[in-house]
């Protein structure tokens, strides 16, 4: 019995009381009952009760409060509180507040947002997941925009980018059994879909490429074609390259890329320039092809449900083995901002979502509200929807995603929204005839303007 309480004074001197549990390098304790004062049934009330606040977009709670709720309860004092945000505003509204001491633990941002944002960022602690896990689990286009200075600064919980989608019925009425795989066959089926009336304006459009205003996504298909063509976007200093990369016979790879894109405003003439959006032109039946993330087919079914609709990979330079082939990427990620009150913890549920059995049960909750959910952004997951009527070519096409920030619908006003100003603007000059090599040279500096904008 002495012995006992000899242990207890021990215990007592190097500890603060704490009810029924005593804290130990991060542990709790819970002490039986015989021991005076601190001892006791352990009942978890003592825990330490943390909160975070998670800042989402798109998706309603009912998507992802059961995931909340199962973490909660296997983390007894963690409290989740989501919220779904409005995406008006946000990227300012979202700035403001990470920079102050009310900053929300995790928030949603685009992929393109956060080599801007890394200074309001924490990168994902290695005991969380390791570099190497990292890139073993998540597709590589991560790397693009989530890896700065060796580390990463983002969970991605999907993947999306780019895909060609096609109007079966126009496809059928000309006899065109399938879409085309290279950009060869992309010219020839987009001239053959495209009609015009007595006074030659296009009446029903084979494509929406070649103009800048109102081609829904034209930034982001300029980006995948700079891609395929080899265009560097940054140099190793991070400053603007797409103007000044080179073959090695010595062609500017990014003039000879809109000049390709210039080519079906003049040439290969197949969309009508006084429409106002292909994303409406396609619902209403008169587009063939139109290039869009998978999240537009949503879009289109909530306005015309019968309309049939094929979706495929984006075509390619060429179809040869051994040739490079790569593809457009435009995604959303959860990260931590280095402001938020409890940072590790909201990692480690990051982490736990991002694990197979919560990716597999938000997209079953999505598949509740709407035809399907995001594209898993695992790599290990690919084979789940491989063979997905819709989602199976954004998944075939994930591993050879790249990203930048000519991309669209970030909503952002500054950064993105701004350069996919800049570059409509100097595509529609292209299309009516003006330099390339002049045009691509401004669009560059007046791109460095806006990245640098974000440096002060």
């Amino acid at each position: 019995m002495r012995r006992r309480f000899i242990i207890v004074l021990l215990l007592l001197s190097i500890v603060p009381l704490s009810g029924c549990t005593i804290p130990i390098i991060n542990k709790t304790i819970c002490l039986p009952s015989w021991i005076p004062l601190i001892g006791g049934k352990c009942d978890g009330s003592s825990l330490e009760e943390i909160t975070l606040t998670y800042w989402g977009l798109w998706e309603e709670a009912a998507v992802i409060q059961p995931l909340i709720d199962k973490y909660q309860s296997l983390n007894p004092g963690v409290t989740i509180e989501y919220q779904k945000r409005d995406i008006s505003d946000y990227f300012e509204t979202m700035r403001a507040r990470i920079s102050t001491d009310l900053s929300p633990e995790i928030i949603r941002v685009h992929n393109t947002w956060v080599p801007v944002l890394k200074e309001y960022l924490s990168s994902l602690p290695s005991e969380v997941m390791d570099n190497t896990t990292y890139q073993q689990t998540f597709y590589p286009v991560t790397d693009d925009t989530l890896l700065l200075d060796g580390k990463y600064y983002g969970i991605p919980l999907g993947i999306d980018g780019l895909a060609l989608l096609y109007n079966r019925s126009l496809f059928s009425q000309a006899g065109i059994s399938s879409p085309p795989k290279t950009w060869d066959e992309f010219k020839i089926i987009s001239k053959e879909l495209t009609e015009t009336d007595e006074k030659g304006r296009i009446i029903q459009a084979g494509a929406a490429l070649g103009y800048g205003d109102g081609i829904e996504h034209a930034v982001d298909i300029i980006g995948l074609i700079m891609a395929q063509n080899g265009v560097s976007f940054a140099d190793e200093a991070g400053k603007v390259s797409f103007h000044k990369s080179f073959s090695e016979e010595g062609n500017n790879l990014g003039e000879d890329a809109l000049s390709f894109y210039k080519l079906f405003a003049t040439s290969r003439k197949s969309w009508n320039p006084d429409w106002d959006s292909a994303l409406n032109a396609f619902v209403q039946g008169k587009l063939a092809m139109m290039f869009a993330p998978s999240y537009r087919l949503l879009d289109i079914w909530a306005r015309n449900p019968g309309l049939s609709v094929g979706v495929t990979q984006v075509p390619q330079l060429s179809e040869e083995e051994g040739e490079d082939q790569w593809n457009w990427a435009t995604f959303w990620v959860e990260v931590v901002p280095k402001k938020g009150q409890y940072r590790d913890e909201a990692w480690k549920f990051l982490h736990f979502l991002s694990q197979k059995e919560s990716l597999t049960e938000m997209y079953r909750l999505a598949e509740n509200q709407r035809q399907f959910g995001k594209p898993y952004p695992r790599q290990d997951m690919a084979a789940e929807l491989i063979n997905h009527q819709y989602l199976g070519p954004y998944i075939s096409q994930a591993r050879t995603y790249r990203s930048w920030n000519l991309t669209d619908f970030t909503f952002d006003e500054q950064l993105n929204d701004e350069i996919r100003d800049v570059f409509v603007e100097k595509v529609e000059a292209i299309a009516k005839g003006q330099d390339v090599a002049q045009l691509l040279t401004e669009a560059a500096e007046r791109v460095q303007k806006i990245l640098d904008s974000f440096k002060k």
